[in-house]
């Protein structure tokens, strides 16, 4: 599949679930329940639900661009540098004493990782890498 299908196929699911995410309650700040299972402090919540963008990215282009003298060195430090205020100085300042959030989120975002991990695996090997095999 080459980048521009799959692009399409991005789009294609962001205009499916946006509507749906329009109505959806979000299971944090004022509409967390008990029903999502087990929290954990927001800072910290934050901190790891935003943690692997900030190591993933940057480890995946270092491990495989050919050459550091190039743009793309400029546009990925912009995303370490964002992605660090994000996961790190922003919650560190926000001021939520004693607020939670689901656990639920912190897994949803490690899963979307792996996802894209494992497309990025199948785009280099054939048949495509299962996410059954990445948790082994």
């Amino acid at each position: 599949m080459d980048i521009y299908t799959l692009t399409a196929i991005w789009i294609l699911i962001g205009l499916v679930l946006f509507p749906i995410i329009l109505n959806y309650k979000a299971p944090y700040g004022r509409h967390l329940s008990k029903k999502w299972g087990k929290t954990i402090p927001n800072k910290t919540g934050w901190i790891l639900m935003e943690l692997p963008a900030l190591l993933v990215c940057p480890t995946l282009y270092f491990t495989y661009t050919p050459s550091l003298y190039s743009l793309n060195t400029v546009f990925i430090s912009l995303w370490i540098f964002h992605y660090f205020n994000r996961t790190i100085i922003y919650p560190l300042r926000i001021k939520t004493k004693g607020k939670e959030m689901p656990l639920t989120d912190f897994k949803t975002a490690a899963r979307s990782h792996e996802v894209i991990f494992a497309a990025d695996l199948s785009a280099k090997k054939n048949p495509p890498i299962k996410l059954s095999k990445l948790r082994a």
